[in-house]
């Protein structure tokens, strides 16, 4: 669909972070160069090689998020509460609530990413599942009960949709929903499709965040790949009209390997996880 020449401007902005909640506090800190790394308030970090981070202080959800829709709390994760309630927060900068749009008209663009589990979800399974040796998990025990003490929630609490999905319920919005999962550069590019949205007249309104939270990451993985190429070329010429140019190339990859030998596969037939290194594998 060609674009047309409709402007669109910034009515509203709406921000968490952790040198301020506001656009004017954010700003502000921004040029008075303060810092918003500090020591960890969340949980204890005594034991933890680096005890510092970035994190939104005084961040309470359920006193901030809408009270209508605060049942949907328990559905989501800390990082996808926040980008649920720094939507709210854009709507109020730009003095608009529910209802106040035709919902047709109304659309979103969200820039995530797969959330980081938080730790609580899976220590349960985590103590059912390890030997008090670091990095070394019984994938059987892991698969037989650990599995049983996620929440059943767990993936839908993470997924990188789910803030565009719970902000659409909230404020009724009809009109175009996506969400981009490409990284660092998903930002600047929700902000340029939400643009291109209304340029193609498919809305008038773009509700456009980018919402990535990560304070505790558990994925650790030291994955090891080898990869060995090769490539031979030569002309053959057989007369002044006629040369070959011939060339062979050999690539050989060797499967990933995990440093801890910790990759591991779920065996349906035996409705387990089967560990990388053991006899049957």
């Amino acid at each position: 669909m060609a674009a047309t020449t409709r402007r669109a401007v910034l009515t509203g902005f709406g921000v968490l972070s952790p040198i301020g909640n506001t656009p004017a506090a954010f700003w502000q800190n921004l040029l008075d160069d303060k810092s918003g790394v500090r020591t960890i308030q969340n949980f204890d970090s005594s034991s933890l090689p680096c005890r510092i981070g970035g994190e939104v202080p005084d961040f309470v959800a359920k006193n901030l998020i809408d009270k209508s829709y605060r049942k949907a709390l328990n559905a989501m994760s800390r990082p996808v509460q926040m980008g649920t309630i720094g939507s709210q927060f854009a709507m109020q900068d730009a003095g608009l609530a529910k209802g106040s749009l035709p919902p047709e008209r109304f659309g979103i663009e969200f820039a995530s990413v797969m959330a980081a589990t938080e730790l609580d979800d899976f220590a349960r399974a985590g103590k059912l599942s390890t030997n008090c040796v670091p990095r070394n998990i019984n994938m059987a025990d892991w698969g037989g009960k650990g599995l049983k003490e996620i929440p059943p929630l767990w993936m839908l609490k993470y997924l990188p949709n789910m803030p565009a999905c719970h902000v659409t319920i909230l404020y009724d919005a009809q009109g175009p929903s996506n969400t981009l999962i490409s990284g660092e550069t998903a930002g600047v590019l929700c902000f340029a499709e939400a643009v291109r949205i209304i340029r193609r007249n498919l809305a008038d309104f773009m509700l456009g965040l980018r919402s990535t939270y990560a304070l505790s990451n558990i994925l650790v993985a030291e994955m090891q790949q080898s990869m060995h190429f090769a490539y031979l070329q030569d002309d053959w010429r057989v007369n002044d009209r006629l040369t070959f140019n011939l060339g062979m190339r050999y690539e050989f990859a060797t499967p990933w390997t995990e440093a801890s030998n910790s990759l591991s596969n779920y065996d349906a037939q035996a409705r387990t996880m089967v560990q990388i290194g053991r006899a049957h594998v």
